[in-house]
């Protein structure tokens, strides 16, 4: 970790100390834009935001030709003062007054320049003089322009530095270019609690030695000054350098620049330059200059610089055709993908106002990483083609000259930061660009503009900060249409991690006063740690354990107190980890805390969390008495009231094992809706969906107490046919008030019948009103088929049943009734379940619509997998006595039973084989040799042709069926005509497979060759390829792709005639496998080809 990135926070410790801080989230402006009108337009440079009252929220202060105003936050005149501007209109660009406590007497002070050489210490509320400074004696045809506050001595905001400029006539030839910027001009800094000068830095007045002397700084505007050695002090940067004691050190930047034009009195200068931290991986901070060469081809550099010298140093003209002077620039995070941040820099050449207008230019623009690289796709790019139609509006260069005052903006509270600008030349509009999304099709991505906002802008200042107080910035203008600085603010929510408070970084001060039109005070905050997963745990009466994640390795620490100021801090432990974890303890018992985590990451970047809430009360868990179904879906749920306790948190999600929290929080921190009844009431009055289940917490502050068990709902559908209404149900949640089959009818709106599954005698049991006989138990957890009158729904709503099944075998098929448990949420296709089930070789469901068992599952049939629910009842056939869940402690285990085979069964029974691939066969009708009146067809329930497969499910002849009895398929062509017949007696399995061969062709032999159909078709992993031979002989089957290329031989021999199929299991001649897509399958046997397309799924 470098240490020099730790400082700033040093030294806010105190300043805060000395001058207090400003309000972590300022109150709301009561309109977006907030807007007062001001009694003049504020000058360039001069206008910027401090706490001048000392109410913690941000003022205005600014000058014109003859006043000094103060402006508080809600656009209310505080004071104006006469105070003569201190230098000509040459000389505009930069700051002429700062604002901060320099006498250490707790309040702000204003602190300006006149005319006349005499620096103002005004009281910062009122603008009362407290103090006047007469400068020394300056130099011949020197006039004092520039003025910032410092620290030079370590005793905080409490000095300045005063710059001269050169009025000398010989100078100032040519308009502003003249070699009076650089010549005979003097640096002053001065103890500002005293009035003594505490060093002089004088310019040499003769450029015959050919070298500049003196401080190398920017030429259009004031110096600037930050602490970029990490030191605790201001140095003043530039091309070189002075140190807090006026020292001036050489940085190896070039000094021999000296390109006088004579007849225009023009030289080299510095135009621009922006200090940050721009490479984290250096200790300290850096600064970036760039530098206008008169002959406007050679010298058009942009340097990244710091205490050690140049970095880099780079010229655009030689990346790309045309010389192009870089003129302002900015530093931001425009790439959140990379780390650091980047460089963006826009020329000076623009439209045919400019001197130096060439035709084919506009304002061009271009940006660097932090190492000096252009990026490849925004290596230079023209304004004019990538600015919004009509933003600037140039009576004729229009967006040609593109922008001006190009400010770093955070906008949004990301990580990424954009470009804040106004139009270039004009008074006009301003708006906010994504200098990172662009390419040379496409404009730059517009994220904010006046343009459909206040189409009649005519902004003649703009100025960003953080002045609403939520840790974004904000735009201010002067709109010359009406006289009134507006202030533009992103009132969207932000919900982003928050970044340290802008104004505690001395640096972001000193970028918000020392400010000027080539030089805007952009400032950017990038590469902090990202912090995720906060869980607090362990909360104790005194103390919590605290854990997170960051996204880099990174140092952890927590600060905490009783207020949003905090004030305590942990010990901070210096391992960089993405896995944080601390204890905080002795804290005072009961009592509600705010805590925020810190972590640095190896460069020392801090990143902060938000706020929460630390509440050391010990909660019970809820008790969770009653739930019930109201009217309209509502859902009303009673608990235990607790002691001390009036908020609770109420949880709703579709699985019993649910986990607490802000996703499935429906009631947060609500009250008991009904206190004149017993317990706590509330209802959800939410629509939900059928399935759903409930959790309650106690809330306190954040802490919540452990979450009751859970209660649910569930609903079943209920749907009646133009036959039977037989609809199967289950009782997932536990009942009251149902022992008989009777309650249960007489509960479900429209039943006039209940049955249930016997699986001793494979058969049903059914209850029928009147006769009390037939009446029989009701138990929680088990299936019943009940049916009804009318299409409704059944809600249930209960305590989750966590059931035992007892699952005999007899000596036919054995099916068992079961429930899925809500809890087996793992469980979700019926071959898992049957995987599940000890000794499972079949699970069927039954479907209400048709009356029938249209699904059955068997491991040994292709393609009979189907989807299953918790709470949904099944059929599960056993080969053995087992008990199941397997981990749940049956009421009885029985041992083996020898059950006699029942006369008729009514279980599922599934009869099936393969379709001979070239039969026309398109239907079947299937019957019971002696019954061939009961007819099943491909279009019944559970019975079908796909595939390449027939299969007939038994469980849905209505006489029902018993192993021996011998089934009848017969396939019919198109046009009704029989085509093959086969014969097969049923078995005690729970499915029986037809092995012959000639099913559903009708012969002996193909009559023909054929490739068949492929099935599956799409696929994946494999596919079969069935075809069929008329007479023996040489026959392939090859694989290939589209481009003709082969892929895998699947056949190449001599084959006798008959019926044949191949696997194709998606690998290609090395058995690697292939890339998903469509291939086509060749077969040729003597003169037959065919070719057909299959697709594989990956």
């Amino acid at each position: 970790m470098h240490p020099g990135k730790n400082i700033t926070n040093l030294i806010c410790i105190f300043l805060l100390a000395a001058t207090g801080r400003l309000t972590a989230v300022f109150p709301d402006y009561p309109s977006n834009p907030f807007a007062f009108s001001v009694a003049e337009p504020p000058y360039y440079g001069t206008f910027f935001a401090a706490d001048l009252n000392n109410d913690g929220l941000l003022d205005f202060t600014f000058r014109s030709v003859t006043t000094l105003y103060a402006y508080d936050h809600w656009g209310a005149l505080m004071w104006q003062v006469p105070l003569a501007y201190p230098c000509p209109e040459i000389n505009n660009h930069g700051t002429k007054h700062g604002a901060a406590d320099v006498d250490g007497d707790g309040r702000v002070e204003v602190v300006a320049l006149d005319n006349d050489a005499n620096v103002y210490i005004l009281d910062g509320e009122t603008g009362t003089v407290k103090q006047i400074y007469p400068l020394p004696p300056l130099g011949t045809d020197q006039l004092a322009c520039h003025i910032a506050v410092v620290n030079l001595r370590g005793m905080g905001d409490r000095d300045a530095v005063i710059q001269t400029c050169d009025i000398s006539p010989e100078l100032h030839g040519w308009n502003e270019n003249a070699m009076g910027y650089y010549l005979n001009r003097s640096l002053i800094a001065m103890n500002l609690e005293t009035g003594t000068v505490l060093w002089r830095v004088d310019q040499d007045a003769d450029p015959s030695n050919g070298i500049y002397e003196g401080y190398w700084g920017p030429a259009h505007g004031s110096f600037f000054a930050a602490d970029v050695d990490g030191d605790g002090l201001d140095e003043v940067i530039g091309g070189n350098l002075i140190r807090a004691d006026g020292t001036v050190v050489d940085l190896g930047y070039p000094r021999d620049w000296i390109d006088i034009d004579a007849p225009r009195s023009y030289i080299d200068h510095l135009d621009g330059i922006s200090v940050g931290d721009i490479r984290p991986d250096l200790p300290g901070l850096e600064w970036v200059v760039t530098n206008e060469d008169n002959t406007g081809n050679t010298h058009h550099h942009t340097s990244l610089m710091n205490t050690d010298g140049i970095i880099w140093s780079h010229q655009i003209s030689a990346a790309i055709p045309q010389a192009k002077e870089p003129q302002q620039i900015a530093v931001g995070n425009y790439d959140p993908a990379n780390p650091f941040p980047e460089i963006w820099a826009r020329s000076r050449l623009g439209g045919q106002g400019d001197q130096f207008y060439r035709p084919y230019d506009s304002q061009w623009a271009w940006l660097y990483d932090a190492q000096g690289n252009l990026y490849d796709r925004v290596t230079t790019y023209r304004m004019v083609e990538r600015l919004p139609r009509g933003f600037n509006s140039h009576p004729t260069e229009g967006n040609k000259l593109g922008i001006e005052i190009p400010w770093t903006i955070d906008w949004d509270g990301s990580p990424k930061e954009y470009i804040a600008g106004k139009a270039r030349y004009v008074d006009g509009h301003i708006g906010i660009l994504d200098v990172w999304k662009t390419s040379y099709q496409y404009k730059l991505d517009t994220v904010w503009t006046t343009m459909n906002r206040r189409p009649n802008m005519k902004a003649q200042m703009l100025y960003v900060a953080d002045v609403a107080g939520d840790g974004r910035e904000e735009m201010i203008v002067y709109d010359a249409s009406d006289g009134k600085i507006r202030i533009y603010a992103n009132t969207k929510p932000n919900p982003h991690q928050p970044k340290p408070h802008k104004w505690d970084d001395p640096l972001y001060r000193r970028l918000k006063q020392n400010w000027n039109y080539y030089s805007p005070g952009g400032y950017t905050y990038t590469n902090y740690p990202l912090i995720a997963d906060i869980q607090i745990s362990d909360i104790t009466a005194s103390g919590a354990t605290i854990s997170w994640t960051t996204d880099v390795p990174s140092t952890s620490r927590i600060a905490y107190g009783p207020t949003d100021r905090l004030g305590g801090l942990t010990e901070e432990n210096t391992a960089l980890t993405t896995a944080h974890t601390i204890l905080i303890d002795s804290l005072e018992k009961n009592t509600p805390y705010k805590i925020q985590i810190h972590c640095r990451n190896q460069y020392g970047k801090l990143g902060i969390s938000h706020i929460r809430d630390l509440d050391l009360l010990e909660l019970p868990p809820v008790d969770l008495t009653r739930i019930s179904a109201a009217s309209q879906g509502q859902v009303q749920l009673t608990w235990g009231e607790i002691q001390d306790i009036s908020l609770f948190n109420v949880y709703r999600d579709t699985t019993t094992g649910f986990f607490p929290g802000d996703a499935n929080r429906i009631g947060n921190r609500i009250a008991d809706a009904d206190p004149g009844q017993t317990g706590v009431q509330w209802t959800d009055t939410g629509e939900g969906p059928p399935v759903r289940f409930y959790k309650v917490t106690a809330a306190s502050g954040i802490h919540e107490g452990d979450p009751s068990e859970a209660l649910g709902v569930y609903t079943y559908p209920i749907v009646t046919t133009e036959e039977t209404d037989f609809n199967l149900i289950g009782l997932s949640l536990e009942t009251t008030g149902l022992p008989r089959a009777s309650d249960l009818m007489a509960r479900i709106p429209g039943c006039n019948s209940v049955a249930r599954w016997d699986a001793s005698q494979q058969g049903f049991e059914q209850y029928v009103p009147g006769i009390p006989a037939t009446n029989f138990d009701i138990q929680s957890g088990q299936a019943y088929y009940i049916n009804a009158t009318l299409d409704t729904a059944w809600t249930l709503t209960g305590r989750p049943v966590r059931p035992v099944y007892t699952l005999i075998a007899t000596a036919t098929s054995s099916f068992n009734p079961i429930l899925l448990p809500l809890y087996r949420t793992d469980i979700r296709t019926a071959s898992a379940l049957a995987a599940d089930i000890p000794g499972c070789n079949g699970v069927a469901r039954w479907d209400a619509a048709s009356q029938a068992y249209t699904d059955q599952y068997d491991p040994a049939v292709p393609a009979t997998d189907f989807p299953v629910r918790p709470g949904q009842p099944y059929l599960v056939n056993v080969t053995a006595n087992t008990t199941w869940p397997e981990h749940a402690t049956p009421k009885s285990m029985p041992g083996r039973k020898d059950i006699a085979a029942p006369a008729v069964s009514h279980a599922p029974h599934l009869v099936w084989g393969l379709l001979d691939p070239s039969s026309p066969a398109a239907a079947f009708r299937a019957y019971f040799s002696d019954r061939p009146g009961r007819i099943l067809t491909e279009t019944s329930p559970g019975c079908g042709i796909r595939e390449g497969r027939w299969q007939v499910q038994c469980g849905n002849f209505r006489d029902g069926w018993h192993p021996g009895k011998v089934l009848v398929v017969e396939f019919l062509s198109p046009e009704g005509r029989i085509l093959g017949r086969i014969e097969t007696a049923l078995s005690s399995n729970p499915s029986d497979r037809h092995e012959a061969p000639e099913a559903g062709r009708g012969m002996e032999h193909p009559v023909s060759t054929s490739l068949g159909r492929s099935h599956p078709n799409p696929f994946n992993p494999a596919t079969t390829v069935p075809y069929a031979l008329e007479r023996e002989g040489p026959v392939s089957i090859r694989i290939f792709n589209l481009q003709g290329r082969l892929v895998r031989t699947l056949v190449n021999r001599w084959e006798t005639a008959g019926f044949r199929e191949v696997v194709w299991d998606g690998t290609d001649r090395s058995n690697h496998p292939v890339s998903g897509g469509v291939y086509l399958v060749s077969m040729q046997a003597g003169y037959f080809r065919a070719t057909q397309k299959i697709l594989l799924l990956k």
